[in-house]
């Protein structure tokens, strides 16, 4: 999975070293299955220009670019790490380039939605995470859907990089989730589930505190919700008072994470809500593998 052996490869550069690390993931990325992996084409970049091959970090942003068509924030073309290719002039090419096309993606951005049509009687409509897209969380969350069950997805029309996309912790990215609920027979399904990875929690909090959202059931996964810092009374009087049941799952490992999860859970609880909390052995701030499946189903 390519979270994990991201995670592994910053553990082992901060231990043993850029050139480890590099070698490491590349060696891992082969294993990968088929797909587009753009971090890691990004982490082979840094890592290669980190540890003096400049040479291999230009060829890495070379195939990115120019072979498998993906562009990069230009915040990240200027990352410390690429120091030593900035006065390159085919860096600059490529850069440009990139620049170009983040404008264009950006430019014809829109919501989307995977929903074509009910397929089951329930339906678990999933948010990405920061850098993910609708793909990626239906994916992640797939594992759920069958028999009654029917997952799809939103995806934000923030851009963060090439085909991912992210939200803004603010009042009116989560107006997108709202618009895309406006397009489904909601009201038709006998369950209606939202479910989150990382900062597609906090649009979920928004969207069940600030609009009129029918939900029964909140599955809340590595949940980074700054919203609920100031929002912790309307957040659990919600819950509370349309009997939302509200899963939290977080790694035990995940230091941006825990503390918040901890605390909404413990406001859920104190305020009489229906609330779980499940903390999972030796995970950082990444989806799951599969076969955790059973701490989610039994939500459902």
């Amino acid at each position: 999975m390519e979270y994990i052996l991201l995670e592994n490869t910053l553990t082992k550069a901060s231990q043993e070293g850029y050139e480890a690390a590099y070698q490491y993931l590349l060696e891992g990325s082969v294993k990968l299955p088929k797909g587009e992996h753009l971090r890691v084409d990004y982490f082979l970049m840094c890592l290669a220009a980190g540890s003096g091959r400049s040479d291999k970090a230009l060829q890495h942003l070379e195939e990115a670019v120019l072979q498998k068509g993906y562009w990069f924030l230009q915040e990240e073309l200027e990352d410390h790490d690429l120091t030593p290719l900035f006065e390159n002039a085919k860096f600059l090419d490529l850069k440009a380039i990139c620049e170009q096309r983040q404008k264009t993606a950006q430019e014809s951005a829109k919501p989307f939605c995977t929903y074509i049509d009910k397929t089951a009687s329930k339906l678990l409509l999933c948010i990405h995470g920061n850098g993910q897209n609708a793909s990626i969380s239906k994916k992640d969350w797939g594992f759920l859907e069958g028999g009654d069950l029917q997952v799809e997805a939103v995806q934000s029309a923030r851009v963060e990089s090439y085909g991912r996309f992210s939200w803004k912790y603010d009042n009116r990215d989560f107006r997108q989730i709202e618009e895309c609920v406006k397009k489904l027979p909601w009201e038709e399904y006998e369950k209606r589930i939202l479910a989150g990875f990382s900062a597609g929690c906090d649009m979920i909090l928004r969207t069940i505190v600030l609009s009129e959202l029918d939900v029964e059931v909140l599955l809340l996964q590595s949940p980074c919700i700054p919203y609920f810092n100031e929002n912790a009374e309307e957040i659990v009087k919600v819950c509370r008072k349309k009997e939302i049941r509200v899963g939290i799952f977080c790694g035990e490992l995940d230091e941006m994470c825990h503390d918040m999860a901890a605390g909404l859970y413990h406001r859920l609880i104190e305020a009489g809500a229906t609330a779980f909390l499940v903390w999972q052995p030796g995970l950082r701030h990444v989806f799951p593998d599969k076969g955790t499946e059973n701490s989610y189903l039994e939500f459902l």
